[in-house]
């Protein structure tokens, strides 16, 4: 017992600064690192937050210098050269009006994969899923034979791809009619669509102004004549509505 307390005395102050740097150690494991963690998670949360509302005070000033009638202008727009869905009927009246715009005769209009306009469930050919992975919207196939004299076959070509139904001219085959003597052409055609997006994106998103590359698109688009809607005739034989059924009489 008096060996214990003579160790005490002689290393009391010893033993003091012990049980201090004990104390010490406990508070700074206790107390200090988790302040800091909380003052960093803070800070890392405020920072984050700052951010946001830079991105949003963005996307407000982006969205005040469109007026709502403007934007829906170009959504229309857009929505007529490539519609939310497959739209056969537009497709099959784009064609129709082209062929009675450059006085060709439609022999022949066929779907790729007919099923896929109601079910979805066909595949698409390679080149189509390749033109998908490129451009994001979605492909759907058709091949139309018309026949005529060569200047209109010619003409048909070049106007398919000049309305405001995006159609594009993969490849065609010419040939001659036995019983006409006139120019035939099978062309197999792409019209594009983009379905609507099923999501709604988050509202720190960024979004973009217009640049002046896609505003000159757009007004490049709206150029183009809906030839589906009305299809004017030039020449001796005046002007004529485009035929929205081409299977009608």
């Amino acid at each position: 017992m008096n060996n214990v307390r003579r160790f005490l005395k002689t290393y009391e102050a010893l033993l003091g600064w012990g049980a201090l740097a004990v104390v010490a150690v406990l508070g700074l494991l206790l107390g200090v690192i988790p302040a800091a963690r909380t003052v960093f998670t803070v800070f890392k949360d405020t920072r984050t937050l700052r951010e946001e509302i830079e991105r949003l005070s963005v996307k407000s000033q982006t969205l005040s210098s469109y007026t709502t009638e403007a934007l829906g202008d170009v959504v229309r727009e857009l929505a007529s050269a490539a519609p939310s869905d497959k739209s056969v009927g537009t497709l099959f009246g784009t064609v129709d009006g082209v062929a009675k715009r450059t006085n060709v005769s439609i022999t022949g209009l066929n779907l790729e994969s007919v099923g896929s306009v109601a079910s979805g469930s066909s595949k698409s050919k390679p080149s189509s899923k390749s033109e998908e992975s490129k451009t994001g919207a979605k492909v759907l196939s058709a091949t139309v034979a018309v026949e005529g004299n060569l200047d209109n076959v010619r003409s048909f070509l070049d106007t398919i791809v000049k309305v405001r139904r995006l159609i594009l001219v993969k490849n065609f085959e010419l040939g001659t009619s036995e019983k006409t003597g006139l120019l035939t052409a099978r062309i197999n055609l792409e019209s594009y669509y983009i379905p609507s997006p099923t999501t709604i994106g988050k509202a720190s998103d960024t979004i973009d102004p217009f640049s002046a590359q896609e505003l000159a698109l757009v007004e490049k688009l709206i150029s183009y004549p809906v030839v589906f809607e009305t299809v004017s005739f030039t020449g001796e034989s005046g002007s004529s509505p485009a035929n929205p059924n081409p299977f009608s009489p």
